[in-house]
């Protein structure tokens, strides 16, 4: 068995650290990439967002989301115990204020970091605009700096244009990773071993019969106080197939 390498040292700077994004899917895949010994001990997770949390709480709120996964033994993440974070900072913050982006600066004046944009896409361009401004984004003497930027990268195909012009301005291709986690999710990673693999299918699934492949994630759980982040326009997904990369 080839064992697995583990990431190279650096801080992972979380922006939207109390969103739902960041309990239900980050902070999980963390969890697991850490278990695993695939990240390394050096390994350090600062938190920004602008409600008023301290550290501790904001490790008791993550620690008590992983908790309640420990319960569901349907769940995609359902380890048999949840260890306590420590490697965890938080820090209130103003997505939109440069000052803000100076200070963080200061904390990160050398080291490998991965910026992670878990905040609603209205906010995209701005931080990227203000980590280039701040110098958060350059590269020097074999230290890397990564921009993740979650879905939805634009809302129509002019949108998701002009925000990667604006971010392109900012960060080299290389540096740039956008994400959509549920591009990762099991149906969806078997639709092309589906097609090519079966001889019914394989013949039928072309651009000539089929327009799109629409995928309903149906949701036990509510959606608790993300109406606000929520309020875009209403439309299906489409899946194509992209080749997404992932830090």
């Amino acid at each position: 068995m080839t064992s697995i390498k583990p990431a190279p040292p650096c801080t992972i700077v979380i922006f939207g650290a109390k969103g739902d994004l960041t309990k239900r899917l980050l902070m999980p895949a963390l969890y697991n990439l850490a278990n695993g010994k695939q990240l390394d001990d050096k390994l350090k997770l600062i938190g920004l967002d602008h409600n008023d949390l301290t550290t501790d709480s904001w490790r008791t709120l993550l620690n008590d989301a992983l908790q309640s996964f420990t319960k569901d033994a349907g769940a995609e993440f359902h380890p048999a115990k949840i260890d306590q974070a420590r490697r965890l900072e938080y820090t209130i913050f103003d997505f939109e204020n440069a000052a803000d982006y100076a200070k963080l600066k200061e904390r990160l004046s050398s080291g490998n970091v991965i910026f992670y944009l878990a905040v609603a896409a209205r906010f995209f361009g701005t931080i990227a605009e203000q980590l280039g401004k701040a110098g958060l984004l350059e590269e020097s003497d074999g230290i890397f700096r990564r921009l993740v930027i979650e879905k939805p990268f634009g809302s129509d195909l002019p949108s998701a244009q002009a925000l990667n012009l604006r971010v392109l301005k900012v960060a080299r291709e290389p540096q740039i990773y956008r994400i959509d986690h549920f591009l990762g999710k099991e149906p969806v990673q078997g639709i092309m071993p589906l097609r090519f693999s079966n001889g019914t299918f394989e013949p039928m699934w072309t651009r000539e019969y089929v327009d799109s492949v629409q995928i309903t994630a149906a949701e036990t759980l509510g959606i608790e106080r993300a109406g606000n982040f929520m309020k875009r326009p209403a439309r299906c997904a489409t899946w194509s197939p992209t080749i997404f990369s992932a830090c």
